[in-house]
């Protein structure tokens, strides 16, 4: 039944293409991310990477003080995915969607999750 609701809701805006579950986070989208590229490196005076950045595996999301495993995964196309992870920040734990696509050359990553104030752009920071 969470499948089901799952991919109605991810096949909403665009009905053309077959969904994937999948078991993994595709490749392209692993590595850390940063809201703008000058956020990418490790930030010495407070001892972690910047707080607008993240880092995304096969299996999880994080970010500064929280992150995620995932639960489901479904892909629209080689580019595009949604995620519903299991995630807990400071002393919360909820369920947490995010929709993602790629750009084409696959350096900027779209967060298309903020329903109500549009999309979020992410760079692809050089691997650590």
């Amino acid at each position: 039944m969470k499948f089901l609701l799952f991919a109605t809701l991810f096949c909403l805006p665009n009905v053309a293409f077959s969904l994937e579950s999948l078991k993994d986070i595709p490749d392209g989208f692993h590595g850390r991310w940063a809201d703008h590229p000058g956020n990418c490196a490790f930030d010495e005076t407070i001892g972690s990477f910047h707080p607008n950045s993240m880092k995304i595996d096969s299996k999880s999301i994080s970010y500064f003080e929280s992150g995620g495993t995932a639960a489901a995964i479904v892909a629209r196309q080689t580019n595009e995915v949604a995620i519903i992870f299991d995630f807990y920040s400071e002393a919360d734990k909820l369920i947490y969607f995010k929709h993602f696509s790629l750009s084409e050359d696959g350096n900027m990553l779209f967060d298309w999750a903020k329903f109500e104030t549009g999309k979020d752009i992410y760079y692809r920071c050089a691997k650590e």
